[in-house]
């Protein structure tokens, strides 16, 4: 058809501080591969980078057999950007990382154009392409994973705030403890991740406890009848809801999605926080907004980084 955009490849990475995962994927949302692997951060900066342009020249030989041009890439990092500067800032998850040029050493060492954000925002932005947040006009969820990131989507475009700091919810503070690296008291990434609620299975569980493998490990075990599982998954429930109730007050979303790895707790988690959510604010706030877990299981910051490449990166200030 004359004048439509030819088929063109993006690679979308979801640099994390435990894995580096990576699609590969045409201008139709098809995946043509699929990369993940630990992302070993505490070997530095430079060693990450490298490993990123790796995988881009692999995205791209890849690509070329399918007959497509690898055209951009997207980068989703645990931090805030500094979008001006194409800069990861600094980040709780990434000791010693700070003001890391991204964005010029990937394309510097790839040739290929870069756009970079959060990798919570990445994730929701995914899930309003791809996933449960359906094109919704306003998406707000958390990744739940090595720590809690936010995200709002507004219109399709990623909310940044004035600095880059927009979405940071996961340092809404729920309780008076424990120290948060952020320099705060009791912020919800440090109650309520996917981190916390296995060491919480863990100390509760005591001797009796099982050897899992993460939280689809733990979900499991929970709907097996496992109380110490069931009670460690109850309490980030709570935590969450509490802080899932704030944001439904402020942003009035259509949609919040849960990611990331506490996202495979299912109805276990859903289940409390939606009840909460109904019988603590206003009844038609509690009743059309829906809470959901996210569709694309841990891919979802790769989709919405691809997205960010395909669409030049039509974020809000």
């Amino acid at each position: 058809m004359a004048g439509m955009e030819p088929k063109r490849a993006v690679l979308g990475v979801d640099f994390g501080a435990s894995n580096l995962k990576a699609l590969l994927v045409d201008s139709d949302a098809r995946v043509y591969e699929r990369f993940i692997e630990p992302s070993e951060p505490e070997l530095g900066p430079e060693h990450v980078l490298k490993r990123i342009v790796a995988l881009v020249n692999r995205a791209r030989r890849i690509a070329s057999t399918a007959g497509l041009p690898l055209t951009d890439v997207g980068i989703g990092v645990c931090a805030p950007v500094n979008h001006s500067k194409g800069e990861l800032v600094e980040s709780a998850l990434l000791p010693g990382w700070r003001d890391v040029p991204v964005k010029a050493a990937v394309e510097r060492e790839t040739g290929l154009r870069v756009c970079l954000d959060n990798d919570a925002n990445a994730a929701i932005l995914g899930e309003w392409w791809q996933g449960a947040g359906e094109r919704c006009a306003i998406v707000a969820g958390l990744t739940l994973g090595t720590g809690i990131g936010g995200g709002l989507i507004i219109n399709g475009r990623v909310y940044r705030g004035g600095w880059g700091f927009g979405g940071e919810f996961g340092h809404i503070s729920v309780a008076s403890e424990p120290d948060c690296r952020c320099g705060g008291k009791g912020c919800l990434g440090r109650l309520a991740s996917a981190t916390d609620t296995l060491r919480r299975y863990y100390k509760l569980a005591g001797e009796d406890a099982v050897q899992v493998e993460g939280m689809r490990g733990l979900a499991r075990i929970a709907g097996m009848g496992d109380k110490a599982a069931q009670q460690s998954i109850a309490v980030a429930a709570d935590y969450l809801a509490k802080a899932i109730l704030i944001l439904v007050n402020v942003l009035n979303p259509d949609v919040f999605v849960l990611a990331g790895g506490m996202s495979l707790a299912g109805d276990m988690l859903l289940n409390p926080i939606s009840d909460y959510i109904r019988s603590s604010t206003f009844k038609t706030l509690g009743e059309n907004t829906r809470i959901c877990a996210a569709r694309l299981d841990l891919y979802s910051g790769c989709y919405g980084s691809a997205w960010l490449a395909l669409s030049g990166d039509r974020s809000l200030p």
